[in-house]
Order: structure tokens, then C-alpha cells, then sequence
């Protein structure tokens, strides 16, 4: 091989690595809840598993919360990579509301971070998916006015509630299943509600 040839091969096969090894992959954010019944058992039962289902459809996964401080302790503990203000709404293709066992209870603002970036996100006409608690925050972003939601609390004023199952109405996907949701012995949606929000996000 002629050596001229050499440093073109050379850069087209690390371009090929770079790109198998995920560096240009699409990002998605999830926003995480720092208040918590057991964020131990949240992270490692929802947050990972939707991080881990969205890795395995081919994107990378940042996670965002209101002071970026790590949140539970030991194994299980998530460190985000940012907090909710240096957010740029523009660099994902999708965000996600987990519930995480927020201690929201219903009637109470959810933190104004959130509610911002989903309405940064609705506007801008991006794929959202929110379970339990997270639902509150896209309810609270005006994003379910007029529109059909599953989730935890049945009576969101101007929203239709269809349940606690898996519910799509646009480019939003709902769900109240979350693994906290074994107390009301409720069938959990974090794998179905992911399956929805990847096909949303691949549309």
C-alpha cells in the first residue's frame, strides 16, 4: 500500500470506531427528582432500566436535576450530568420525567426547573415521556391540557385521565406504573412506557 494512502485509511477507520463506540449518538435527558420515598430502590428499579433501554435503542443518556448534586447513596447513587439550568433544550431528540417516588404531593409545585425544561421541550415539539410523580410536571407545563394521560393522580384539572397503564396522546407518553406504584399493587410500565417514548423518538 502506497504510504499517501495510509493516513486517509487510518482516519476513515477511526471515524468508523468513533461512531460504533456511540460518540455521535442522539442524546435524550432525563430529568431526576431530588426528593424521594426511597431513591435508592427508584434509581436502581426505574432510572437505570430506562438509562439501560434507551442505551441498548442506540442513545446516550444525560441525566439532569435541579442542583446536579449526587442523589442516594452508595451502588445505586445517580450523579447527573448537569443541572436543569445549563439545560440546552436543542442538543436532545427526547426528555423523560421519571417518577423517582417524589414526595410531590398532589397540589404542590413541582420544582420550577422541571416544569421549565418541559415546556422547553414541548415547544419545541420534542418526544416526552413522564411516569407517576413526573406526570404532575408536564401538568404543571400546561402540556395536558385537553389531553389524555395515565398516571397516579386521576383528577388533573383539564386533562383526561385514562388510567395508570400506558397512555400516548401526540408526542407525549404517560404512565403511572412506576416500581413505587407495588403499593397499590399496580402493574409496572417503566419497560412498556420506554418501548413507547424509543418509537416516539424514532419517528
Amino acid at each position: 500500500m502506497k504510504k499517501s494512502l495510509v493516513l486517509p485509511m487510518m482516519v476513515v477507520v477511526l471515524a468508523a470506531a468513533t461512531m460504533a463506540f456511540g460518540q455521535d449518538r442522539p442524546k435524550v435527558l432525563l430529568v431526576a427528582a431530588e426528593i424521594s420515598d426511597d431513591m435508592e430502590f427508584m434509581a436502581q428499579n426505574e432510572v437505570r432500566p430506562m438509562e439501560q433501554l434507551l442505551n441498548q435503542a442506540g442513545y446516550d443518556v444525560m441525566i439532569a436535576s435541579e442542583s446536579g448534586v449526587k442523589l442516594g447513596f452508595g451502588s445505586a447513587a445517580i450523579t447527573p450530568d448537569m443541572k436543569l439550568a445549563e439545560v440546552k433544550i436543542e442538543d436532545y431528540k427526547g426528555v423523560a420525567f421519571p417518577c423517582m417516588g417524589a414526595r410531590y404531593p398532589h397540589g404542590m409545585r413541582m420544582p420550577d426547573g422541571m416544569v421549565a425544561v418541559a415546556r422547553s421541550a414541548f415547544q419545541k415539539g420534542l418526544p416526552i415521556a413522564a411516569q407517576g410523580t413526573g406526570v404532575s410536571t408536564l401538568w404543571q407545563a400546561k402540556i395536558l391540557e385537553g389531553k389524555n394521560y395515565a398516571g397516579i393522580v386521576p383528577d388533573l384539572p383539564g386533562a383526561i385521565y385514562k388510567g395508570h397503564g400506558v397512555v400516548q396522546d401526540g408526542n407525549v407518553i404517560t404512565a403511572g406504573g412506576c416500581p413505587n406504584a407495588r403499593i397499590f399493587n399496580w402493574k409496572e410500565t417503566t419497560a412498556d412506557l420506554m418501548a413507547g417514548f424509543i418509537r416516539l423518538l424514532q419517528q
